[in-house]
Formats: C-alpha cells, structure tokens, sequence
C-alpha cells in the first residue's frame, strides 16, 4: 500500500490521486494509466506526472531509506518496489539533515583548526633535544626546501627531493616530535572532508610548517646546529636507514612497474615488506634492485602467455617475494646495479652518506657496524667553541692537504645561491670531509688558534 500525503483539498484531485497509486491485495495496480488519462488538457503520461506531484507526496513502504529506516519517496509506479527492500541512497529528508549537519561540522571544525594553528604558530622547540632519527630528516628537508617556503607553508608534494617514496611517513616523526606542524587552514585546495560525520583531510594537501628553533631568530642557527649534530642513538639511526632503504626499493619498483606499464595492485603491497626487510639487512639496495627488476620482466613474460590459472593481480608481488626469500637463503644470485637515471639521489640520501658512508652499495650486513663505528668516532664542528674555531680548523685542514682554492671556490658557490654564511661553511665541511681531517691522529689541531 502506497502511503499518501495529500497536497491539495479538492476531493476530485484526492479521488485522482488515490486512483493513480492505488494497489490491490497482490500488489498490483488498480487501474491502468489509459484509463485515467485524458485528464484535462493532460494525455501523456510526462505531463501528467508533474500535476500529480503537486496533489500528493507518495512513500512506499516496501522501500526503505538506510539511516532513517522510514519509507522511500517515490514519484511514478515504476519507482516503486514490488518487495520488501532498503534503497542504497538516503531519502531526501535524510540527505538535506547531513548536509546542514555538515555545513555546521565544517565550521566548528574550520575553527577548532584556526584555533589550533594559532597556538602551534606560537610554539618554539630547542632543535638540541630531537631525538637522532627526526633530527636526520629535519635536516635533510632543511637542505631541499628554501626557508621562506619551510617555515610558512610547504606540503608532501615539496618533499620529493627529501625522499623518493612515502613522504608521509617521514614528516609524520617530525609532527611527532612536533618540529613540523599542520598549518591546515592556509591550505587553498581545502584539505578537508566528512567522512561519517568526522572531519579528516588528505595528507598531500595539508600545509606544514617548520617549528622555530627555541632562542634562535635566524633560520641559518638552527641549520648550522643540525649539520654538526653529534649523534649518539645508533638504534634510532638504524631504524631509520631502514625506512629509507624500503622507501628507495619501494620506488624503484614503482617505476619499473610505470615503464613497462605494469598494473601494480597498490593495496595488497603490505605482503612485500616483510621480505624487503630482511633483503636489506643481507644484501644493498642496488642488489634489491636488481631481484626486483628481475622479478618484473619475469612477470612480465608469463603474463604473455594469457594463463587462465594465473592470478595477475597477485602474481607480481608473488615472485618479488619468492625471489627476496630466495636471495636471503643464498639460492638465488645476486648483482650489483647502478641507480637510474630516473631516481635521483635525495637529500636524505645525502645527509646518510656524509653522516654514516652510507649509500645504495652499502651491504644490508654491513649498515649497522659502520654506524657503531661512525657514532663510536664521530667528531664535528658542534665540539667547537663557535664558528670563528670553525673557521680556522677549515684554513687548517686547506693548507695542510693543499686544496684550498677548490674549497674556497665550493664556498663562494654556495653563498651566491644565497644560503648564508654557516650554511656554506657547513656544506663545505661536509663535501670535502673536514671531520675525516680532524679525526686523525697527528693533526695539531692548535696550530691556528
């Protein structure tokens, strides 16, 4: 029985009504439109339709809306349902209450967000006290990032040149230890969304910002601070170094698959990480390479052969995982392969060079003793009083080892990219390894002082 809510209170047009949507005991139609029709100057049934809506809201009980659970609009006999059934879309009345309870959600949350953008813009942190791991990566995007874009508004998308792949896991131990912040309501692709009445946002769209060195007024302070850290948590450091290596394999896959237009099923992916994990502790990041450019093209040529017993969507992931366990039980040969021209090397990349001699050659057995080794014997320009005793050990080490104009033109070069005095000093230091210099053992490190 079609449930009516009459418009109208003209008994003739309530009769015309009840006509119309009238149904027998088995369901079924009273009278056939034919019969009813001509009505006035009415003889379609589209032009009848209309008229009828202004005499009558009609509901039929057999379809039911999914959050109200009360009967579903309907505005012509074929939009209604000979059994019972929920409809898969919400009434009207439903759909316009979400909405206006949207429209109040989204402005409560705008400024719950405002709000807490303005205290995290006031916040400052001593950049002494981060732990080893997000001190790393802070300066890693300090580096890739200019500072007018790093400490008002940069997003995930900025940090490519950072890390090739997962960039969001990176900034997420840096909003951990709150050295970034969210700064969501600068965002103008507006980052947020509803989903079942909770307010979320896609991380690519957020804007972050750099949280200011406690004391310090000038971006070039904290920068100098990070490039002559002295590091001691090596567990942190290795941890690390093993996010970045799954990141760079991750990538490199990736892009193997984008070349030879391969589907890679993005949302079973989780199955290959356990077997990554202990490649890298055995074998380099090159050598991955290598089993999983291998592991493609072999993909590659069985998916040729059309198999109808083969699982496509699976099978990718299933050889690269059969071929990592295989290479770490020894039953598979392994081979160095030298990085691609399309996965350029990241600041990341760079900072574990200079730190820790850490690169993509560096075997998986290997990474963790030569961190011991550097943290055990690490000696930087953070033991020195200042930059002036910096300065001076840099003279140092130009004369002794005879380099001087190659390192003062590296110097000059930097400054006229316009990152400041420490800044340049910094990066000297690391690209001609001054530390190395201090380190040995019959430099007279007084001789300048």
């Amino acid at each position: 029985m079609i449930i009516l809510e009459f418009l109208t209170k003209d008994e003739n047009e309530i009769v015309l009504a009840k006509r119309y949507w009238s149904r027998d005991e088995k369901g079924k139609f009273r009278e056939r439109v034919d019969k009813i029709l001509p009505y006035k100057n009415m003889i379609t049934v589209h032009q009848f339709l209309p008229f009828l809506s202004k005499l009558a809201r009609a509901y039929d009980p057999n379809q039911t809306c999914p959050r109200c659970g009360g009967a579903f609009p309907v505005h012509c006999r074929t939009a209604t349902s000979a059994y019972p059934c929920i409809s898969i879309i919400k009434c009207i009345s439903c759909i316009q209450n979400l909405s206006e309870k949207h429209k109040k959600d989204e402005v409560r949350a705008k400024a719950q967000i405002a709000n807490k953008d303005k205290v995290n813009r006031a916040a400052s942190i001593n950049y002494n006290l981060l732990p080893d791991d997000a001190a790393i990566i802070l300066l890693s995007i300090m580096r890739a990032i200019n500072d007018e874009k790093l400490y008002k508004n940069f997003r995930i998308d900025d940090c490519h040149t950072v890390v090739n792949y997962s960039q969001a896991k990176f900034i997420a131990i840096l909003i951990e230890h709150q050295a970034v912040i969210e700064e969501s309501s600068k965002s103008k692709l507006k980052p947020l969304y509803l989903n079942d009445g909770e307010f979320l946002h896609y991380s690519h769209n957020v804007v972050y910002s750099l949280v200011p060195h406690s004391g310090s007024k000038f971006p070039e302070d904290p920068f100098f601070l990070l490039e002559n850290r002295v590091y001691k948590n090596s567990s942190l450091i290795k941890d690390l170094w093993v996010e970045y290596a799954l990141s760079e394999c991750m990538y490199f896959l990736v892009n193997k698959c984008n070349a030879l237009k391969l589907t890679w099923p993005t949302d079973i992916s989780d199955i290959l990480f356990n077997a990554l994990h202990l490649a890298i502790h055995k074998y380099s990041i090159s050598q991955v390479w290598t089993l999983i450019e291998q592991a493609v093209h072999d993909t590659l040529s069985m998916l040729e052969k059309d198999d109808a017993h083969i699982d496509k969507e699976t099978l990718l992931p299933k050889i690269i995982q059969s071929y990592l366990r295989q290479a770490v039980d020894e039953k598979r040969v392994v081979n160095n392969s030298a990085r691609p021209k399309n996965h350029p090397l990241e600041t990341l990349g760079e900072v574990f060079y200079e730190k820790f001699s850490l690169d993509e050659n560096t075997a998986g057995i290997n990474f963790s003793n030569i961190i011991e080794e550097k943290i055990s014997g690490h000696i930087t320009a953070h033991d020195f009083q200042d930059a002036g005793i910096l300065t001076k050990k840099l003279f140092c080490s130009m004369v002794m080892n005879g380099n001087g104009p190659e390192i003062l033109h590296s110097f000059a070069k930097n400054i006229e990219k316009g990152i400041g005095f420490e800044k340049a000093l910094c990066r000297v230091i690391s690209d001609y390894s001054v530390e190395k210099y201090f380190c040995e053992k019959n430099t007279q490190l007084g001789m300048f002082e």
